[in-house]
């Protein structure tokens, strides 16, 4: 069959077409980015590092290497600019290049999880810049646990650290019962009195040990004090002490070791030590505070130790201060070596021989025969010189030689260093056996050249002690022996001691060694006379003058590591008592020498918590219908509110509101942190449901307001927290963490806080909390 031919419209068309396809396909395909080419160019050199190792496999190494380390490079420049999400990327693309690549795996790591506890971070700030430092203190705490190397969190850990022991603040009060202001007047009173009635103005239960003495008397008179440092100056001044049962409860007990041993909690920590002296640091601990067991660990440099809370902070004061890193310093050093070698040939060199000889008649000489010598004739003697030419020298030479070394060492401060430029000269020691039967050869090896050794000392004022020891050493002669050959080292040295400053030069020289050489050749008797004798003469002067010159400049890169004053000075308690918390009182108290007629309670002003633009999520409010409060509470909504209500507690005039402040973005198979925020009145009960995944495990609930205690109860939407004794606050309440499993969907997730009721004291009623607070996450990979 023969198919009919085209015409040339119909091939133009066809054409176009085709063309028409190829372009559109062309531009469908998205130019590639500078990354991916060269991601392509090194996937091909792979491959031909796997088919030919040996001509590509370095290429290959060297080419990744360089383009990891400059995305490594360009990364860290972004986190330096705070550019994460560059960073990010960058790390990724390490990633891509070198999939396991320490490095990138970790930096994304940190980046993911800052963006986790920055929230956290700045609640912690805002609540320091607010002066609540115990509150700014633990989120703090929570925040380093996650990021232990991110500056600024260590930089306000400071601040906060540094504000409390310039206030020597009191831990937060656990009740707002121990914060009322009372006036006391007692005096010669038993301290059972006393404590009864601080019992019945602040509804604090006492409980007391069975050998509990409260039959001595105490005088005290207190002006407008709180209870709880009322408290304190009594139980500590009538030889008693108190453990804290719960936030409405003391048990009293005498104070003697064996209650003590009894009741007093101990604390079992470990301090990771750095640079300190391992040994050194568990001498100082067990002298200064002997406490009660210790272990150190010299593989993991980890000191372990037991002993109530008090001496355990003033420990971990103590290696604060003392575990300092070490000084370092860059020596730049430079050794001249300095050379002059003159030599001056001058006179006539004569011939030194001469000889006589005698030939016999077949012309061969020092074979002779009797009559040969008998018929001897002057003609027979041939007089010989072995060099008939004079030579007149005339001949100087001089030569200058620098050798110079400039080596850059970093050393640590007290740490010694050392370099040696010149060779290792073999010297071999031969050992025969007692026996003769065999013999045992052994090399040593000789140091010969330039050898310095340093030992510097970084100061606190920026300068710099230096220990130095230099030597120059040199073969002078070798010394051939029956089994072998031995030498004779010359040798220059010095040591000295430096005291300069950060970039000082100082120069040691001065090591100079001077040989001088004269000789000559005489005509015999000519050469000795007077003025002509140079003419029958040929002398020979050598000089050879070396000095080596030593410059050294100290330059410091890691500078004296002195602590912060308020670590280096801080309370550490009495002579029977160690504690970094002294007995004080605040500013609001005033204990008087004379009688008060007073014993009436000093009330505090109540916050006012109406209007407040701080919590802008929906608030969580009662919504019971027989409120006899006569004021209301406006709180504002955003859009995760599903609902929205006005109404007040019984007996209060306040609004429970809540917000919920961590990351929107969580990684799966990591653990992240959310601040539940408290705007509440003071209450005895409060719980709520918090719904979430079931993939989702609620792992740890730090207390930021103390509570007596805090029940934890699993149901099928997530955990339902209960609350107890919680007094009235308006800041950060608990930091709830949660572990989400490695199993988890990647997807959008809501938390969820519902069906709360609170009981503001045990005459009232549970009321419900009608609203609903809903934050979303996205999990990420």
């Amino acid at each position: 069959m023969i198919k009919p031919k085209r015409s040339f419209l119909q091939k133009k068309i066809s054409v176009l077409t085709l063309s028409t396809f190829v372009l559109t396909a062309c531009a469908s395909t998205p130019a590639l980015t500078q990354h991916e080419k060269q991601l392509n160019a090194l996937n091909k050199l792979h491959k031909k590092a796997d088919n030919k190792p040996v001509n590509h496999r370095m290429d290959y190494v060297l080419e990744q290497q360089q383009l990891v380390n400059q995305r490594l490079l360009q990364a860290e420049q972004a986190r330096s600019k705070f550019d994460l999400k560059k960073a990010l990327e960058l790390y990724q693309e390490v990633l891509d290049i070198d999939a396991y690549n320490s490095v990138a795996q970790e930096n994304i790591f940190k980046i993911k999880k800052f963006d986790q506890v920055k929230p956290l971070y700045d609640l912690s700030k805002d609540a320091y810049e607010k002066g609540n430092l115990s509150t700014a203190q633990i989120i703090l705490k929570e925040v380093l646990q996650s990021a232990p190397d991110w500056q600024d969190a260590i930089n306000l850990k400071f601040d906060i650290e540094r504000e409390l022991n310039r206030q020597i603040l009191n831990p937060p009060l656990i009740n707002e019962k121990l914060s009322k202001r009372v006036s006391l007047e007692f005096r010669n009173a038993s301290v059972q009195a006393v404590i009864e009635t601080l019992s019945q103005y602040s509804g604090i239960n006492f409980i007391l040990d069975k050998d509990t003495k409260l039959d001595q008397t105490t005088t005290i008179y207190a002006k407008e004090t709180s209870v709880q440092e009322a408290l304190d100056m009594i139980i500590n001044t009538s030889g008693l002490g108190y453990k804290m049962l719960n936030a409405n409860t003391f048990l009293i007990y005498q104070n003697t070791p064996e209650k003590k041993k009894n009741y007093e909690e101990l604390i079992t920590k470990s301090f990771y030590l750095g640079n300190v002296d391992s040994q050194k640091a568990q001498e100082v601990v067990n002298k200064l505070y002997e406490p009660k067991s210790m272990f150190f660990d010299e593989k993991l440099r980890l000191l372990i130790v037991r002993d109530n809370k008090q001496v355990i902070d003033s420990i971990e004061k103590l290696l604060e201060a003392y575990d300092l890193p070490m000084s370092e310093v860059i020596l730049d050093i430079e050794v001249l070596e300095v050379n002059r070698d003159t030599l001056l040939g001058l006179g006539v060199d004569f011939p030194k021989q001469i000889g006589v000889s005698a030939l016999n008649g077949l012309g061969e000489a020092g074979k002779y025969t009797i009559n040969q010598i008998k018929d001897m004739t002057t003609n027979s003697l041939v007089l010989k010189v072995a060099d008939p030419i004079a030579t007149v020298n005339f001949k100087q030479t001089s030569n200058k030689t620098n050798l110079l070394a400039n080596p850059r060492i970093r050393v640590k401060s007290r740490e010694e260093a050392s370099f040696l430029i010149g060779d290792k000269v073999p010297v071999i020691t031969t050992t025969i056996g007692e026996s003769s039967n065999f013999i045992a050869e052994s090399v040593n090896y000789l140091d010969v050249g330039l050898k310095v050794e340093v030992k510097p000392e970084v100061n606190k004022d920026k300068q710099v002690k230096i220990a130095i020891k230099l030597e120059v050493s040199n073969i002078a002669k070798e010394i051939p022996t029956r089994n072998g050959l031995v030498y004779q080292i010359g040798t220059r040295n010095a040591s000295t001691t430096l005291q300069l400053h950060d970039g000082e030069t100082q120069m040691l020289a001065g090591l100079i060694r001077d040989d001088i050489k004269s000789s000559a050749t005489h005509l015999p008797g000519f050469g000795k006379i007077p003025l002509l004798g140079r003419l029958f003469s040929n002398t020979t002067d050598s000089k050879n003058k070396s000095e080596i010159v030593l410059l050294i400049t100290p330059r410091i890169v890691r500078p004296y590591a002195v602590p912060a004053p308020h670590v280096q000075e801080f309370i550490s308690g009495t002579g029977n008592q160690v504690t970094t918390k002294p007995l004080r009182l605040d500013d609001h108290s005033n204990y008087s020498p004379y009688p008060q007629k007073m014993v009436n309670e000093v009330n505090e002003k109540s916050p006012n918590f109406e209007n407040n633009e701080q919590f802008k999520q929906n608030s969580l409010e009662s919504s019971n219908s027989n409120s006899n409060s006569n004021s209301n509470s406006n709180s504002n909504s955003n859009s995760n509110s599903n609902s929205n209500s006005n109404s007040n507690y019984v007996g209060g005039g306040s609004t429970a509101q809540f917000q919920l402040s961590g990351p929107n973005i969580i990684t799966r198979g990591q653990e992240f942190t959310l601040a539940l925020i408290q705007n509440t009145p003071s209450f005895r009960t409060m719980s709520f449901d918090l719904n979430h995944p079931n993939d989702w495990e609620l792992t740890k609930v730090v207390n930021i307001v103390p509570t007596s205690q805090i029940e934890q109860e699993k149901n099928q939407k997530g955990t339902r927290l209960t609350f107890n004794n919680v007094a009235k606050h308006e800041g950060p309440m608990a930091l709830l963490t949660f572990k989400v499993s490695d199993k988890a969907e990647l997807k959008h997730e809501e938390l969820i806080i519902e069906n709360g009721q609170i009981k503001m004291n045990e005459t009232q009623p549970f009321q419900k909390l009608s609203d609903r607070l809903i934050k979303d996450f996205d999990i990420k990979p």
